[in-house]
């Protein structure tokens, strides 16, 4: 009994590596040909596509759920793709280094990419895990407001226009409301609430609201907080005072004091 007990188990071990084994082969099976390039199995039928730099990254994809996506395996963008990104909600997401940032050049000189992702930096697509993969296309920017970003930079040392007196009243209301709650509001342009939020959910949930005009923040006003209304293209953060001194930009921030009986 305890010969063939021990015989299962040393056996365990193969069994979990064939299993891995036959998840590569259907895996690898999954990668289809388009025009001679790599790609999932959706990428015609799906309206949006995603653009990886090699076969790698495709199955990368593949194996984490994502199956509307298409190499360009090369140094040349090729043609196949060029032409989907004309038809089709391109996101160009591309490795986190030199490479990446060449492939990101080329792509944008002759297709027509509408948003880009790209791994943390010195991480290839092919290399991240699930939970990297989708926090990468979560956070993934539109191509015109990268553009806006390149060609800001120099105006981003003036001061940003004074909020006038309504808005102010109306985020000073909103942070008196806030108070010991650490939370936030997300507000669209019209001074409508989106939605409350607790503080330490923030940067993930921003990501499910569209046309996000303020913030405002039981707390004080970090850097990360206002890189997050750069990369959301939220036009206030309002918070009760600075944490540090922040690089805003083209953010514009409103403060309160917090004060027992405000």
């Amino acid at each position: 009994m305890k010969h063939r007990s021990s015989q299962r188990l040393t056996g365990m071990p193969d069994s979990q590596r064939m299993a891995d084994m036959i998840k590569e082969a259907v895996r690898t099976w999954e990668v289809g040909n388009y025009n001679g390039l790599a790609c999932g199995p959706d990428i015609e039928m799906n309206e949006e596509i995603i653009v990886v730099e090699g076969r790698a990254d495709v199955i990368n994809l593949l194996k984490n759920g994502i199956r509307n996506v298409i190499a360009i395996e090369g140094s040349k963008i090729p043609q196949p793709v060029i032409d989907l990104t004309r038809k089709k909600t391109t996101t160009a997401f591309l490795d986190g280094d030199r490479g990446g940032d060449l492939d990101l050049k080329k792509l944008i000189d002759v297709a027509d990419i509408d948003f880009i992702a790209r791994a943390d930096a010195g991480k290839e697509v092919e290399e991240l895990t699930k939970k990297e993969i989708y926090k990468a296309l979560r956070e993934k920017i539109p191509l015109n407001q990268l553009g806006e970003k390149r060609t800001a930079a120099p105006a981003q040392e003036e001061a940003p226009e004074e909020l006038d007196e309504a808005s102010s009243k109306f985020l000073t209301r909103l942070l008196e409301d806030l108070v010991g709650t650490r939370a936030a509001y997300l507000v669209d342009r019209d001074q409508q609430i989106m939605t409350k939020l607790p503080l330490s959910e923030l940067s993930d949930v921003i990501n499910d609201f569209a046309g996000v005009y303020a913030i405002a923040v039981d707390g004080k006003i970090s850097q990360p907080l206002v890189d997050i209304a750069k990369k959301r293209g939220v036009a206030i953060v309002a918070g009760m005072g600075f944490k540090e001194r922040v690089d805003a930009g083209q953010v514009r921030t409103f403060v309160i004091e917090q004060q027992e009986g405000a």
